[in-house]
């Protein structure tokens, strides 16, 4: 598919003057290598780059060679990581070397850019690719054979990209846009990149206004339908709706594509019989028959698959020509060029969502919330396409790389030019039309054979498949591996092709799904269709490979109708050990999100060796695809980053550790669902034991990063996978360990309370007392409420209290002993503020009650200010972050207890941070005494029970944005001359005292830093690594 939307090519082609005409020179050049191509001039690689690079890359693009001067934009045979690529477009000189794009050539020879390279186990586009991943910055990847040029932007991955035909740039339009995309001022200076954020924003907007419409036309369809056709239940007009748009959206597709007469949608509502008029509704019946069954008259083959099977109550119903007109509005869409394949993905996914909601409001679903809906709280979401692609190309790229490596593809002799000489095609005899070659040729095409024997029978399985993505690219994958396996052996056998048809068989053969949500499966077989509608064939039969039912239960009994056998839904599969690749994004939902029944919780209890105390569908998921997978198959999920640190998927952690090779953990910094917060991860993982070496990585705006980490390592301690840790961290993290004692040896550590939970207490908690909060209160009512501070109230070293109060007592659903809270202590907060200093510790010795917000630290052993110091200190934040690699995900970070029992305490006692941090402890509560003085004065003298945030933080602020301040949110104040005085001088006065404590807090935190790098011994470059590695 291209890379650029052609309505942004055609645009700028217009508006930008200087592209044509084609100046003489540039039609010489073009038109000499047309020439040349088609006299085999360029069959060779190496012969011809040089020629290359200066005929097309400099003489008529425009890039600089280095013999040009002290700079230059295009660089022959560059050293790489991995090797020289061919030539790099970019910025050089002599120190400085800038690529934003690796260029692999080939010489004119290698017909096929995406076949395998013998010997080479890769194609050229995929060495291109390999390239481009060691390049920090690249942007492009470009390949050549000097017959086509493929431009593809790094991040979007292989599928899309943008071709030139080098021997049709004399044509006007084609020589504009190679200009206007490849330019050495266009590629080099942002224009192209601009170009691809214009298509990207195209796309949006089609989608939005396609998808605006049909949605509109949905919404009306459902309203008339119910209203036309009171005997029908609510879910069944729902059901029709999305049947008969479903069949528009599929005739909107095909009469672009060739494969309906132009103006189907059109014809069907404008052709009328005025003998004998009736609905128009008929005529569109009359095309979904035709559509079905085929009509010659009509020059309409039969496409049949299920999608306009008969449906008489479908054709009983009654549906208004007004309503009928929509459907002719979809059909002036031009899906042909306007709505790609990608845009009609994002339509699915959309409407999969709206109908969920529709289904709920339809049910009379409690609470359907207009900012979630039940395809949410089901915890299922979209998954973007170069995650999609990633995950398909290492699960199904894996398991056919393992079939290569078996049938020895990787060690084929490498052929030469006789070889391919000695192939031969008789031309007359009894054998003509048979083909004859040398032993090594022979060799080449049975075990070409043996691979696509091997390719062709791949079973590949998304167990939630939702709308398609995932099946959709794992076709796309395979589609273009069988391609390139065709073109491989036409070579081999004289340019001799192939009938074999991989569309129809890679859907009737190798793919499968199974969703809970029937619409789910309805799309995802029309997506399909879409990919593979040919006139000369009926739609491909998917009932079969895509199915409804619930991947995790087989139990009628609990699952009903949905309950899914699959040795029986799949028998000749699972007889066969299993499926080749499991891919997809499973769910996530979590049983304290009271997301399951207590039927469903059991099942799982029995049946899921991961369904822990805190079940969460994914880890099922994983589980399910481990056991339906054969042996030495592959799995590659998305799935939320926390099982990789917290404590309740300690055994999903070993389960993967121990039970998979070829592990692949792969962190995901970008924003992954727009409708989610939730930071995730990619698992990818083969079915055998084995010790050989995680890898491990981070996708940061869509560039990814890999190493690789001992598995027994990761063993040590409760097999925490910590995918940001480097080896001088380690270092330094052995150093603070074996100096250490555990802070559970030295002390007692405990949760807070828990106020609430349905079931609970004494009297029994209902939902609508937790709801309400009946037992906190912001008054003292008796002597049986006390002081509760909740998370946020505990900071660096104070304490601060929002006034709340809580009843005490068997009424909790968790009270804790009630010493736990008279008892001198130190509270940790349990979410961690970002480095450089995360841990948020302080000491109290009032009778204070906390919740499972802060966790509590008693009966310490060592002087409980030296461990208050060491805990708020930069090298144990550090030691935290690196331990434990909680800021892999920037969604809620937070620690449990467990975690906190596991913190360092060096072994010795250092008196002096005792006495600094209690100092310390002093000038905070001094600090905050002001600051709240002065915030108290201001909510009094002005009327206020609450100020602005700047406000709060006063001092903070010049005297004159203090005053503008207190005009601009205090309204409708304004202040007298003789007012602003007397405010600037107390201002000045108290802002003084403010930052005089603010900085002696400050160089009592550096000095407590300080002692604490000398009582473990750090080195200059060890200190380093802390205050450049936590901030």
């Amino acid at each position: 598919m291209p890379l650029f939307h052609p309505r942004v090519i055609e645009k700028h082609i217009k508006h930008i003057k200087h592209l044509e005409p084609m100046s003489a020179s540039h039609a010489d050049i073009l038109s000499a290598w047309a020439e040349n191509l088609s006299k085999g001039i360029y069959d060779s690689e190496t012969q011809n780059d040089g020629e290359f690079i200066q005929r097309i890359l400099i003489d008529v693009l425009g890039y600089v060679g280095s013999s040009e001067g002290k700079s230059w934009t295009v660089a022959k045979n560059q050293p790489l990581p991995k090797g020289n690529v061919d030539v790099a477009l970019g910025s050089f000189t002599a120190e400085e070397t800038k690529i934003i794009a690796p260029f692999e050539l080939k010489g004119a020879k290698t017909k096929d850019l995406d076949a395998i390279m013998a010997g080479r186990n890769k194609s050229p586009v995929q060495q291109a690719w390999e390239y481009a991943s060691d390049i920090k910055g690249a942007q492009w990847v470009l390949v050549s054979n000097y017959r086509e040029i493929r431009l593809y932007a790094f991040g979007y991955g292989r599928k899309d990209y943008e071709f030139f035909d080098l021997s049709k740039l004399s044509e006007p339009k084609e020589y504009a846009r190679f200009i206007l995309l490849l330019s050495a001022e266009s590629l080099l200076n942002g224009k192209t990149q601009s170009l691809l954020k214009e298509s990207e924003q195209v796309d949006k907007d089609i989608t939005n206004q396609l998808y605006a419409d049909y949605k509109a036309l949905r919404a009306k369809l459902i309203k008339t339908i119910g209203d036309d056709n009171p005997d029908k239940e609510p879910l069944q007009v729902i059901r029709y709706t999305q049947t008969i748009l479903d069949r528009i959206l599929f005739v909107a597709f095909a009469e672009d594509k060739g494969l309906l007469p132009e103006n189907t949608l059109k014809q069907a509502y404008e052709t009328k019989n005025l003998y004998s008029p009736q609905p128009v509704w008929e005529n569109f019946k009359g095309l979904f028959q035709a559509i079905n069954k085929g009509n010659p008259d009509l020059k309409i083959p039969a496409y049949n698959g299920g999608l306009f099977k008969d449906d008489a109550e479908l054709n009983n119903l009654s549906i208004s020509d007004a309503l009928c007109e929509g459907f002719k509005k979809i059909g002036d869409y031009d899906f042909d060029s306007d709505v790609s394949v990608n845009i009609l993905g994002h339509i699915f996914e959309q409407s999969i969502s709206d109908l969920e909601e529709l289904k709920a409001h339809a049910e009379n679903v409690e609470e359907v919330s207009k900012n979630q809906s039940k395809r949410k709280k089901d915890g299922i979401f979209y998954t973007p396409a170069y995650i999609t692609r990633y995950i398909v190309e290492q699960a199904v790229g894996g398991w056919l790389n393992d079939r290569r490596e078996e049938l020895g593809i990787n060690t084929l002799p490498v052929l030469e030019d006789a070889d391919y000489d000695s192939i031969k095609v008789i031309e007359r005899g009894q054998r003509k039309g048979q083909i004859t070659y040398n032993k090594k040729i022979e060799k080449h095409i049975q075990t070409w054979e043996a691979y696509k024997e091997a390719l062709s029978k791949i079973k590949v399985l998304d167990p939630a498949c939702g709308s398609g993505a995932f099946l959709n690219e794992v076709f796309d994958y395979l589609k273009n591996e069988g391609e390139a396996v065709n073109s491989q052996l036409a070579l081999l056998k004289g340019e001799q092709t192939t009938l074999f048809r991989w569309d129809t068989h890679i859907l009737a053969n190798n793919i499968y799904g199974v969703d809970l949500n029937s619409e789910s499966v309805e799309i995802t077989k029309l997506s399909l269709w879409l990919k593979t509608a040919n006139r000369q064939e009926k739609l491909t039969y998917l009932e079969d490979n895509i199915k409804v039912g619930n991947s995790l239960i087989d139990d009628p009994e609990i699952a009903g109708d949905l309950a899914f056998d699959w040795n029986k839904q799949f028998s000749e599969i699972m007889q066969n050990g299993g499926f080749d690749v499991i891919v997809g994004n499973p769910p996530y939902v979590f049983a304290r999100d009271q997301g399951f029944t207590d039927q469903e919780k059991q099942h799982y209890y029995a049946n899921y060796e991961q369904a822990n105390y805190q079940i969460n569908t994914y880890a099922l998921f994983t589980e399910k695809g481990y056991r339906l997978a054969k042996s030495n198959g592959y799995l590659g999920y998305i799935i939320p980053n926390t099982c990789l640190t917290i404590n309740s998927f300690k055994e999903f952690r070993k389960f993967i550790l121990e039970e998979t090779s070829k592990t692949k953990i792969i962190n995901i910094f970008d924003k992954v669902f727009s409708d989610a917060s939730v930071d995730c991860c990619i698992l990818l993982f083969k079915k055998e034991k084995s010790d050989a070496p995680l890898h491990k990585g981070t996708i940061s705006k869509q560039e990814l990063s890999e190493s690789t980490v001992i598995k027994s390592d990761l063993s040590k301690d409760d097999y925490i996978i910590n995918l940001s840790i480097n080896s001088k961290a380690e270092g330094l993290l052995v150093k603070i360990n074996n100096q250490s004692d555990v802070l559970d040896n030295v002390a007692t550590v405990k949760a807070g309370l828990q106020a609430y939970e349905v079931g609970k207490g004494n009297p029994i908690q209902t939902k609508e007392m937790k709801n309400e909060r009946v037992y906190h209160s912001f008054e003292k009512v008796d002597g049986d409420y006390l002081k509760y501070v909740d998370g946020k109230d505990v900071c660096r070293y104070y304490q601060t209290w929002g006034g709340e109060f809580l009843k005490y007592g068997e009424n909790l659903a968790s009270p804790r002993n009630s010493h736990l809270f008279n008892s001198p202590r130190i509270l940790v907060r349990q979410i961690p503020s970002k480095p450089p200093y995360c841990i948020n510790a302080c000491y109290l010795e009032d009778h204070v009650l906390n919740d499972r917000n802060s966790m509590n630290i008693v009966d310490i052993q060592k002087n409980p200010y030296f461990v208050l110091g060491l805990l708020n200190s930069r090298l144990v934040s550090y030691w935290f972050v690196n331990s434990f690699d909680k800021f892999q995900r920037k969604t809620f970070p937070q620690f449990k207890i467990n975690e906190l029992k596991k913190f360092p305490i060096h072994v010795n006692g250092m008196e002096e941070i005792a006495t600094k941090a209690k100092s310390v402890c002093e000038e905070n509560s001094q600090f905050i005494k002001l600051i709240e003085t002065f915030e108290k004065l201001l909510k009094t003298e002005f009327r206020q029970q609450n100020i602005t945030t700047k406000l709060k933080n006063w001092f903070e602020l010049e005297v004159s944005e203090f005053i503008a301040e207190i005009e601009k949110s205090i309204k409708p104040i304004k202040l007298s001359l003789s007012q602003k005085a007397e405010w600037m001088e107390h201002f000045e006065k108290e802002k003084a005292k403010a930052l005089e404590l603010k900085n002696k807090i400050d160089q009592t935190d550096r000095e407590i830093d300080q002692m604490v790098y000398e009582l473990y011994q750090l080195t200059p470059e060890d200190i380093a690594l802390v205050e450049n590695g936590s901030t």
